[in-house]
């Protein structure tokens, strides 16, 4: 895949600044994407000036004659530097009592620096780990990655949850945590959670699958969803009144040792 130059940025950039005929576009795309999401770069404002500013100077100094880094193409020293110069000129402008034409000019900025600064930090950077080093990489703020291969392993634990109401036909499982006292997962260990639930009634057209009493374990219940949230709403509409069961599992589905913990405890709702 061939990235894209800095000549090839273009008046009206799309959200990584990049045309859309360039050529690689999709899966640069997709980079930058997880890239962006870890929120390494700052939102804007002062914490995101300091950021681009040491990055700016530190890059000067390893390329300035004679320089340590020869690998970065001068006209792409000068466009990190031109995207800087571009969102200061905005900033400035709210670094006194400024009017809200002042806010939008520095957010504007903002919005057309970050993906010069940020697809600078993946190509130029990320991109030969033997020469930016995590030395340098932490000189001028920005974490190495990490490529250890965790080991989670399967979890032991059991998860439980709150009911809340928070309308007609709503139920919400909400505070999903583990239950104190079971099991001996690694602090700080995030699984997946599967809610299994099922509902006391007739089956009918759109759920063939209900129960017809109180079931004794987890595996009785018919139906599941999985989520890595904390909290997550049903809508019964058209079951009011009936009563629904609930069991929650943690899963641990990527990395280590992939399988399931044991069953939550049991518990029920009225579908309100």
């Amino acid at each position: 895949m061939r990235l894209p130059g800095a000549d090839e940025w273009s008046d009206k950039p799309d959200k990584f600044g990049i045309r859309p005929d360039t050529q690689g576009i999709r899966l640069y795309n997709i980079i930058m994407e997880v890239y962006m999401a870890k929120k390494l770069i700052p939102s804007c404002g002062h914490k995101y000036n300091q950021f681009f500013l040491n990055i700016v100077q530190y890059v000067g100094h390893m390329t300035t004659p004679p320089p340590v880094w020869t690998h970065i193409p001068e006209a792409e020293v000068t466009a990190l530097n031109d995207a800087y110069a571009l969102w200061y000129a905005g900033y400035a402008r709210t670094l006194r009592p400024h009017l809200p034409a002042d806010t939008a000019a520095m957010h504007d900025g903002y919005n057309r620096s970050k993906p010069v600064l940020s697809r600078f930090i993946q190509v130029w950077f990320r991109g030969f780990p033997d020469i930016v080093t995590a030395e340098h990489l932490l000189n001028m703020g920005i974490p190495p990655i990490d490529h250890e291969r965790t080991d989670t392993p399967c979890p032991t634990c059991q998860p439980e949850a709150d009911v809340v109401y928070p309308g007609r036909h709503l139920i919400e499982l909400a505070g999903i945590r583990k239950v104190a006292g079971v099991g001996n997962d690694p602090p700080g260990v995030d699984y997946g959670v599967r809610i299994f639930w099922g509902i006391i009634a007739e089956p009918t057209a759109a759920d063939t699958l209900r129960i017809s009493a109180p079931p004794e374990k987890g595996g009785d219940l018919p139906h599941s969803t999985f989520t890595h949230r904390k909290k997550y709403r049903f809508n019964f509409e058209g079951d009011s009144g009936k009563t629904v069961w609930f069991s929650l599992r943690y899963e641990n589905r990527k990395g280590g040792q992939k399988g399931e913990g044991p069953f939550g405890p049991l518990f029920s709702a009225i579908i309100p």
